[in-house]
């Protein structure tokens, strides 16, 4: 059995007036919501059992997934009174997660294609805590350093200075598509500990139990009204 958790409790609220009356996750891209094609990445790493934690809106997410076509799917909600970020998410889950060694954790508002059984047995090979996959670009809110031989993280900088970036480089990114081993459930017991990237990544880097893989093919965080609109541009193109 696989397991893995959507997190889709956040409000958008960069997205501006699409997401006043409707959860990110349920923002359509190309022909389906941002949450189906995640759920179809999960099925085609045969992984049927979902957690998905819930807060802004949440009852329009759970009549969506009442009213899917009944499929192989089992969902697990969860709805947050108060936000507790991407790492007191997980924390919500760990009676879920109890018959399972490993498993995967993806943002609600990520559309690619990466391959999530590929992450989790890079994942399991290195006996490692906690995986992720890395993508490339000029500049953004992370810098993933790491060993090119064992992608073993050095380092990890989450929402670095200007100063940091060197024009023309590309430097890796976090890609928020997760895997975890149920071992991280140990330091996941302080109520005060927020953010996966911030709070979490430190104390798994000092243990030397993190380790990041490259993301092939597209990605698209929708978190803004341009990445939504570049990402309907790509997936109209290919339905045509």
């Amino acid at each position: 059995m696989k397991k893995a958790i959507i997190l889709a409790a956040g409000h958008g609220k960069r997205l501006n007036h699409l997401t006043l009356e409707k959860p990110k996750p349920l923002l359509q891209v190309g022909d389906k919501p941002i949450i189906e094609h995640i759920i179809k990445q999960l099925n085609d790493s045969e992984i049927y059992h979902i957690g998905i934690n819930t807060h802004y809106l949440s009852s329009q997410i759970n009549e969506y997934l009442q009213k899917r076509p009944k499929d192989k799917n089992k969902f697990t909600i969860i709805k947050e009174e108060e936000l507790s970020g991407t790492a007191g998410a997980i924390r919500i889950f760990k009676s879920f997660m109890e018959d399972v060694e490993d498993f995967i954790v993806i943002a609600g508002d990520i559309v690619s294609e990466a391959n999530l059984q590929e992450l989790l047995s890079f994942h399991q090979e290195r006996n490692a805590l906690a995986s992720f996959y890395y993508h490339e670009r000029k500049q953004s809110n992370s810098i993933v350093n790491l060993n090119e031989e064992s992608g073993m993280v050095t380092s990890f900088h989450e929402r670095p200075p200007t100063s940091l970036f060197v024009e023309g480089e590309r430097y890796k990114i976090n890609s928020s598509i997760y895997a975890f081993n149920k071992e991280v459930f140990n330091y996941l017991s302080d109520p005060t500990l927020f953010d996966i990237p911030k709070d979490l990544f430190p104390k798994i880097i000092s243990k030397q139990k993190l380790y990041a893989k490259k993301l092939r093919g597209y990605r698209f965080a929708i978190d803004n009204e341009q990445r939504l609109e570049q990402a309907n541009q790509y997936f109209n193109e290919e339905l045509q």
